[in-house]
């Protein structure tokens, strides 16, 4: 007797898109930037959130990720080190995308499109697109 596929349930294929397009945004910010944007260093890259990853409308806009090394990544997010220089570099790189992030922090309503399929499976077509370019 065979046994019966496993059905998904939405919850589960929306947290596994959640994790996908969070990936790819990583990903996508990784070879953009290539090196720490603060030292310049190349060793343990990681992906910080200028805006907290609570604002789920700009988690995972790619204008909101910067790589930073472990080190930077570490002092920015604990020990408030390089804000400020941070925000500046940031701002002189594109500041529009900067503004336009800011105001989008502002809005502080639930963010329904993070739990819609759809618009999850759209935004890892983006991510992805942008990545093979």
């Amino acid at each position: 007797m065979r046994a019966k596929p496993k059905k998904l349930k939405i919850g589960n294929i929306r947290k596994r898109l959640q994790s996908e397009a969070e990936h790819l945004w990583k990903r996508y910010c990784l070879e953009r930037d290539k090196v720490c944007q603060l030292c310049g260093g190349s060793k343990v890259l990681q992906v910080h959130h200028l805006f907290s990853r609570g604002y789920k409308n700009i988690f995972i806009d790619v204008a909101n990720g910067i790589t930073l090394c472990s080190v930077c990544h570490t002092g920015v997010t604990f020990q408030d080190c390089h804000k400020e220089k941070l925000r500046r570099i940031v701002i002189a790189k594109d500041k529009d995308s900067y503004d336009r992030l800011y105001e989008q922090s502002l809005d502080r309503r639930p963010f329904l499109f993070w739990k819609d399929v759809n618009w999850l499976e759209q935004q890892r077509d983006v991510l992805n697109e942008g990545i093979k370019k």
